[in-house]
């Protein structure tokens, strides 16, 4: 059913004056770019263990070609023989201020325990680069590695193992975020005992500790060069690790307690986020190994009960110079890394203790993000709806978002965690079926966390022969 009323939320935000950006500060910087030295970018850091191992090969056997199907978006609600599975979510899923639906298709196509207790919370749910293992931590010091099967049996597909193939046990307090190497061969923890580990897939031993003052909130592999990854510490301190050497390259102090950090997707920029909205911009520079302050953005209203800020709990990039940030005023922004300007203001979530973090779809076009009340919440990247009202009259910001797609998955109002899986996936998944013969296109796929599950959703469509 569409919402057509405005809730408690929209009336309050409509109170709220527009959104403070602060001036951009001028670059310091003399650095355009970085400058890692060639020989780096091979990522080879096997040598530097006692054990070895090939990297797989990755599937080089072309996909399908799907040019001669289009996409039928009609699909019949009743129970298709067609139809992968026996009933449709549209019932369930609701839209708000969109005229059509883009998520109508979706399916719960399996169901895994992560854990027996209902309360257990999943926050970080990440996919390997080569598509072959999700790593899921949460409240449980323990991290599980799934491995994908992309089996469809008897018209039922399972997607990953019932079962961890690996449980990776070190620290002895909740996980708090994880990130894999480019080369899918090694993933780094962070947890809430101030402990950072490397793990070697395949080994359920760290390999290497890495020993903080404080909670570590954050940790990242470079995107290009896994020689180096960074960690965001409570003790206000940003550091950048070199694994061969075991020693700490640099580290910078931000003016308040980070609680997310991440790399640009080329490397060239950290992004640190503090406890009161402010996101620090860095500039890097490998070769001198140092950071340069470029600015700082407040993702904070300017007045109401959130204008001092809200800690920002995660970041995500749309492409080397776009990325989003969520933040504990149930907000989610966009902003460029040419202008720091804001570009989209998303609304719809309920996020405001949690460590929820928003993230894009595998073609960039939509961002999900889950909700304290076990809502997950889909919006366009860039909202298409027209209003009713002229925005001049209204006096509505163009860049304020509120058109999205909505459901919950579970049974009770507990917080809920979804994330999109990257194309690897979906292509394997559609090689499969279409390998079996079925007629089913599927646009995107949905991990979601909830209530000690993992639920694996499909947004399916027939195939219809030009």
């Amino acid at each position: 059913m569409e919402t057509s009323g405005a809730s408690d939320e929209e009336f309050f935000d409509a109170a709220e004056t527009k959104e403070e950006l602060t001036t951009p500060i001028k670059r310091t910087s003399s650095y355009g770019s970085l400058n890692v030295p060639s020989a780096q970018i091979e990522i080879d850091i096997t040598p530097f263990y006692s054990q070895t191992g090939a990297k797989d090969s990755e599937n080089k056997s072309n996909p399908t070609s799907l040019s001669q199907y289009s996409t039928d978006q009609s699909c019949p609600k009743d129970s298709d023989q067609s139809m992968l599975f026996t009933w449709s979510s549209k019932n369930f899923v609701k839209k708000n201020r969109k005229d059509s639906y883009e998520f109508a298709g979706l399916e719960i196509v399996q169901e895994i325990t992560i854990n027996q207790d209902a309360a257990y919370r999943a926050w970080v749910l990440k996919i390997s680069p080569d598509g072959k293992y999700l790593a899921a931590a949460g409240d449980d010091p323990a991290i599980k590695l799934y491995e994908f099967r992309y089996q469809f049996m008897n018209e039922n597909f399972k997607l990953f193992s019932e079962e961890p193939v690996n449980l990776l046990e070190g620290h002895n307090q909740p996980v708090i975020d994880l990130s894999w190497s480019k080369s899918s061969t090694f993933l780094i923890s962070a947890g809430a005992d101030c402990m950072v580990y490397l793990w070697r897939i395949g080994n359920n031993a760290p390999v290497l500790e890495f020993k903080h003052p404080q909670i570590v909130s954050s940790v990242c592999f470079h995107p290009e060069n896994a020689n180096y990854f960074l960690t965001g510490c409570f003790d206000r301190m940003v550091r950048i690790w070199n694994i061969p050497n075991y020693s700490l390259e640099c580290y910078y102090q931000a003016p308040d307690f980070i609680t997310a950090a991440t790399f640009s997707p080329l490397g060239h920029f950290i992004l640190l986020g503090l406890s009161h909205g402010q996101c620090m911009i860095y500039e890097t520079n490998f070769q001198e190994m140092k950071l340069s302050f470029l600015t700082q953005i407040q993702c904070k209203n300017r007045k109401g009960r959130k204008k001092d800020g809200r800690k920002i709990t995660g970041f995500d990039f749309l492409d080397d110079q776009q990325f989003i940030v969520t933040t504990n005023d149930s907000r989610i922004r966009l902003y460029s890394l040419e202008d720091f300007n804001i570009k989209q203001k998303y609304k719809g979530c309920k996020n405001e203790k949690f460590p929820l973090k928003a993230s894009f779809s595998h073609n960039s076009m939509h961002l999900v993000s889950g909700s304290e009340n076990g809502k997950i919440c889909i919006w366009n990247t860039f909202c298409n709806w027209v209003p009713r009202v002229n925005p001049i009259l209204s006096r509505k910001k163009s860049y304020k978002n509120s058109s999205y797609e909505s459901f919950t998955v579970g049974d009770h109002k507990s917080a809920a965690h979804g994330v999109f899986v990257p194309e690897i996936v979906i292509k394997k998944v559609q090689q499969t079926l279409l390998d079996t013969g079925s007629d089913l296109i599927i646009s995107h796929i949905l991990l979601i966390a909830n209530e000690g599950k993992l639920k694996v959703l499909f947004n399916q469509y027939k195939n219809v022969k030009w």
